[in-house]
């Protein structure tokens, strides 16, 4: 699962939850093979209730800060290169300051909170194409390409790509549900794609729905 992402340990399962990659094995593979995890301990019944009731309460208050930001005033900003559009204000696209690598593509720019100076809670990427061309899945509906270097590469996952669905859901903006199958578990995964020009795109998935379909939705 680790190399689905060209990453380390930590930051790939981190990734594989944000995608709707994330399985139980895979923390089981990763504690096993590098020695990272320990074994949670044990909780009375009120520590698990004091904890669900945190985190509840956390979910809550991040909903609400997501949501009133969404309904907060907006400002016309440069997103790239003489692209603009309609942004919270607190919100910007901030190049990153050394390229790097989100699953397929080559990250250009974050989605950034400068109120609370770090990332937007749901996260957006603007990213230049690399394995996977987005217009052509939107186009043709699919890139033999990229499923073809997706099965490859992924053989030893037994992760195959079996169908892709494509869904306008504003200006240039799309939603990609693409249906996969690993160990023979079906996977669903939903990437939300906004083209900005060829090869540039605005990419979110499942958890970063809100966010982009206030900024590039109908």
């Amino acid at each position: 699962m680790l190399g689905i992402f060209g990453l380390n340990s930590c930051v790939a399962l981190g990734v594989a939850a944000g995608v709707g990659y994330a399985v139980p094995w895979v923390v089981a593979i990763s504690c096993s093979e590098f020695g990272v995890c320990s074994e949670p301990k044990s909780r009375t019944p009120k520590q698990i209730e004091r904890d669900e009731k945190l985190k509840l309460k956390k979910e809550i208050e991040e909903k609400n800060y997501i949501q009133n930001t969404i309904l907060s005033k907006r400002k016309n900003k440069e997103i790239f290169e003489n692209i603009s559009i309609l942004m919270p204000e607190k919100l910007e696209f901030r190049k990153v300051k050394e390229p790097r690598e989100y699953e397929y593509s080559n990250v250009i720019s974050e989605l950034y909170d400068k109120e609370k100076k770090n990332l937007f809670l749901q996260r957006l990427f603007i990213v230049e194409k690399d394995k996977k061309d987005f217009e052509k899945i939107i186009n043709d509906g699919k890139d033999e390409k990229y499923k073809e270097y997706y099965e490859k590469e992924k053989a030893e996952y037994k992760l195959r790509l079996l169908s892709t669905d494509v869904e306008k859901i504003g200006e240039n903006a799309y939603k990609i549900t693409e249906k996969l199958e690993m160990s023979n578990e079906p996977i669903v995964k939903i990437t939300y794609v906004k083209i900005l020009k060829e090869g540039v795109y605005v990419i979110g998935n499942e958890n970063s729905k809100d966010i982009f379909l206030a900024l590039f939705g109908k």
